[in-house]
C-alpha cells in the first residue's frame, strides 16, 4: 500500500487561459484522494501577461501551483518556451501537457519516462490553425505524429479526435474522450440572470434600435478581422441599422480601436479584452449574432449559452470544437463567401434565428458540455493512467 498519494503534474499552453481556471477547481474539488495535483503556473504572467491577453490572479486560485518561470526563445519567425521546471518534474508519478513541440520542457520531461514517471498529453494532435504552414512547420507536425505515439495516456478533446487517433494506431485503451468544454453551467445561469436586463443594456450600449453583432475572440489575423470589417461596411451601406460589438485583445486591437474612431461610435464598438460573466455577459445579452470569420475553437460555446446563434466559414484551420456546431446553433457558410456576399447574407440569417423556438434550441444542442461531465472524464483519464482504476 501506498505511504503517500500519486503526484500530478499538470501543463497546458505554458499558462493557465483564464477559462481552464474553473476547471481546476472543479478538478481539485472532485478528486479523489489517491492522487493530488499541481498546475505550471508563471505567477509574473499575473502582472504582465505575454502568453494570454487576458490576465489571471493565481492569488484568487483555488488549486496547487508550480511557479515556475518562463524563458521565450526567438526562432526565425516563430519562437521557443522553457519553462524551469524540468528537475522538480521528476519526483511526479504523471506529466500531463499539451502536444506542442515549440515548448521544449514538454519534451524534456519525457527522460523521466525512464524512471517510471509516466507521460500523457491532452491538447490537439496537430496544429490546425495555420492554413500554409511551412516546411519547418510541415517537418514538425510529422516529427510529432511520433513524438504523441510515445504517450502512456492521452486525453482527448473531442470525439473526432478520438477518431483520428486511433485510425493513427494509439490503443484506444490508453485514451479518453473529454468533450473539452467552457463552464456553461454558470454561463448558462448569468443568461437567465441577465436576460430580462436586454433592454437596459442595449440602452446603455446605445444600440437600443440597432441589429447587433458580436465578435468575441482574440484579435489575430487568422481571425480574418480584415475580412469582418469589409462585410461590416458592405452591410452598413445597405443598412445602416447594423452594430458590430467587438471584444477581445491582441495584435490587432489598436486596428479595431482605429476603425471604431475612425466610423464614430453609432457603428462599432471596442471593448478591448472582458473576463468573466459580469463583465462580458451583458454585452451578450445586448447582441443579436455571434460572428465568427476566422478559425473556431470553444468561443461559440459561450455565445450559445446566451441563446446567441453562430455565423462561421468552412475553413480547414478550425479546432476540433468545431464538431460542436450544427444547424441548431449556427449557419456555416462557404470557405469562398466573399465580404459583399457574407453581408448579403446576414439579414437572412438574422430573420432564420428569430423564430423564439429555433432560439430556444441552441442551448439545447450543447447541454451535455457541462465543465462538470469533462472534468469527471479527466478524472477518469488519470485514475487509468495511474493504474489505479
Amino acid at each position: 500500500m501506498r505511504n503517500r498519494p500519486y503526484r500530478v503534474l499538470i501543463s497546458q499552453v505554458a499558462t493557465i487561459p483564464h477559462y481552464r481556471v474553473r476547471f481546476y477547481e472543479l478538478l481539485e474539488q472532485r478528486r479523489p484522494p489517491d492522487w493530488t495535483f499541481e498546475v505550471v503556473f508563471d505567477t509574473r504572467e499575473s502582472d504582465n501577461p505575454s502568453i494570454y491577453v487576458e490576465p489571471v490572479d493565481y492569488r484568487q486560485f483555488k488549486f496547487s501551483i508550480l511557479d515556475a518561470r518562463t524563458t521565450i526563445l526567438p526562432f526565425g519567425s516563430r519562437k521557443l518556451i522553457w519553462q524551469h521546471y524540468f528537475l522538480r518534474a521528476r519526483h511526479c508519478d504523471l506529466i500531463i501537457t499539451d502536444t506542442h513541440l515549440s515548448n521544449l520542457t514538454y519534451v524534456a520531461t519525457h527522460f523521466w519516462r525512464l524512471f517510471g514517471t509516466r507521460r500523457a498529453f491532452w491538447g490537439h494532435l496537430q496544429d490546425m490553425n495555420v492554413e500554409n504552414p511551412s516546411l519547418l512547420k510541415r517537418m514538425a507536425e510529422t516529427l510529432k505524429r511520433g513524438y504523441i505515439r510515445t504517450a502512456d495516456f492521452f486525453f482527448v478533446y473531442t470525439e473526432g479526435l478520438r477518431r483520428q487517433l486511433v485510425a493513427r494506431g494509439f490503443p484506444e485503451s490508453r485514451l479518453v474522450v473529454l468533450h473539452n468544454t467552457i463552464d456553461t453551467v454558470t454561463e448558462r445561469a448569468a443568461h437567465s440572470a441577465m436576460a430580462p436586463q436586454r433592454d437596459e443594456f442595449r440602452r446603455r450600449f446605445g444600440v437600443e434600435h440597432k441589429q447587433v453583432l458580436l465578435y468575441v475572440g482574440r484579435l489575430l489575423p487568422a481571425k480574418r478581422l480584415e475580412f469582418l470589417l469589409e462585410a461590416f461596411k458592405c452591410l452598413r451601406e445597405s443598412d445602416p441599422n447594423y452594430h458590430l460589438f467587438v471584444v477581445g485583445g491582441g495584435p490587432l486591437e489598436k486596428a479595431i480601436r482605429e476603425a471604431a474612431e475612425t466610423w464614430g461610435r453609432g457603428a462599432i464598438t471596442a471593448f478591448g479584452p472582458l473576463v468573466g460573466t459580469e463583465q462580458i455577459g451583458p454585452v451578450y445579452e445586448a447582441s443579436d449574432l455571434y460572428v465568427l470569420p476566422g478559425f473556431v475553437g470553444l468561443a461559440p460555446l459561450q455565445a450559445f449559452c446566451h441563446d446567441l446563434p453562430a455565423v462561421v466559414f468552412d475553413l480547414k484551420t478550425h479546432s476540433p470544437e468545431i464538431e460542436y456546431l450544427d444547424s441548431r446553433n449556427s449557419v456555416i457558410l462557404p470557405a469562398a463567401t466573399t465580404a459583399q456576399e457574407f453581408a448579403q447574407a446576414l439579414p437572412g440569417i438574422m430573420e432564420q434565428f428569430s423564430d423564439t423556438e429555433k432560439r430556444a434550441g441552441i442551448f439545447e444542442s450543447i447541454r451535455h458540455l457541462a465543465m462538470e461531465t469533462m472534468v469527471d472524464n479527466y478524472i477518469s483519464g488519470v485514475n487509468r493512467a495511474l493504474g489505479i482504476s
